[in-house]
Order: C-alpha cells, then sequence, then structure tokens
C-alpha cells in the first residue's frame, strides 16, 4: 500500500496557519501522522505539500500539483504518478489522528478486496480523505471527475471522487481519528491531555 497525505491547503480558517505544522500535545500534526504510519505495513509515503521547507522524515516523498493549491483531487492526482502498490491510502494532514484508521479501513478490505474503505464519522458521512483505495479504481473515478470538469482535476471536489468510484465503497466506522481541525475551536476540542 502506498499512503497520501493530503498536507496543501492554505489553512484559511486557520488564519493562514499551515496546518502540518500545527501542535497537537507538544508534536506537529504531520510528525502524529507519520509515527501513527511507521507502524503500518506500507510501500511509500507521499505528502502533497507546495511547501518544500517542510521538514519530513527520511524516505518520504513530497510532491506538489502544478500550480500549487489547486485543492485536494489535484494534489491527490500528482501524488498518483508516485504510487506503484495496488492499494493506495489517502489521508489528510488536518486530521493527526487519521492514520490510526487505516488498519481497520484495510481489514474491511479483506473481506472484499475488490472494493475500497473509507472512514465514515459520526453523522454517517464517508470520509473522502481517510480512504484506502483500489490504486486502478482511485485513477479512475480522478479521470471521471476531471471529465464530468472539462478535463481539469484543479478545484474539484474530493467527495465527487468518492461518488465515481467505479467499485464499492465500503463504510468503515473510524471512532473519531477522522476528525479533522479546520478551526482554532477545533484544535481545542481535539487535544488530549
Amino acid at each position: 500500500m502506498d499512503v497520501i497525505i493530503v498536507a496543501g491547503g492554505e489553512g484559511r480558517r486557520m488564519g493562514g496557519v499551515d496546518k502540518a505544522s500545527l501542535k497537537l500535545n507538544g508534536m506537529r500534526f504531520i510528525d502524529h501522522l507519520l509515527h501513527d504510519l511507521a507502524s503500518i505495513t506500507h510501500k511509500s509515503v507521499i505528502v502533497v505539500t507546495p511547501r518544500k521547507d517542510l521538514e519530513l522524515g527520511e524516505n518520504v516523498l513530497r510532491c506538489s500539483e502544478e500550480p500549487p493549491l489547486g485543492g485536494p483531487v489535484a494534489g491527490i492526482d500528482a501524488a498518483m504518478k508516485l504510487c506503484s502498490a495496488d492499494y493506495v491510502a489517502i489521508i489528510a494532514v488536518d486530521a493527526p489522528y487519521s492514520a490510526r484508521a487505516l488498519a481497520p479501513l484495510t481489514e474491511k478490505l479483506l473481506q472484499n478486496p475488490q472494493a475500497s474503505a473509507a472512514a465514515i464519522d459520526s453523522e454517517g458521512f464517508l470520509q473522502p480523505l481517510c480512504a484506502v483505495w483500489k490504486r486502478v479504481d482511485l485513477l479512475q473515478a480522478i479521470r471521471s471527475v476531471a471529465a464530468a470538469a472539462g478535463g481539469s482535476v484543479r478545484d474539484q471536489s474530493v467527495r465527487a471522487v468518492l461518488r465515481s468510484a467505479p467499485g464499492e465503497v465500503l463504510p468503515v466506522p473510524a471512532m473519531g481519528v477522522e476528525q479533522d481541525v479546520d478551526t482554532p475551536a477545533d484544535l481545542d476540542a481535539i487535544q488530549r491531555p
């Protein structure tokens, strides 16, 4: 499995703060994700970010859509060029515990290897940025979204990618680890002792 960490947003609701560098319990969001990924079998980790100064660990790949800030679908599309594993996990840097959902998502896929799986939040919504896909299905879904938008993936809805999945997307309760941080109030709420 390859893992894509989407980290390329502007953090507007956080006052322009780079979410990858936000700290949670003294550790940057990106470091929480990389730490949790260390215990999960994966082929490569690709961080989608326009920031060349963002410190990442060894063996972590970096890419960005061109031009930058084209939205998560454009970032995922750019990262897919670096993916070669049969399955691709997508997580977001603003959900610092989301890597913990990859084990249950992958377990669900063992029940139906022809499907993809996405975390489902407490309100019943599938989370496209907390998902594991068959690589060929993700590529097909991205191409379908691009075709519907006149050939561009820039500024397209990541939920549209889920809706365009050629196969079944299995819902997996994520127990809150998919919770993202968009505002200072969200950051206060997610802090753990």
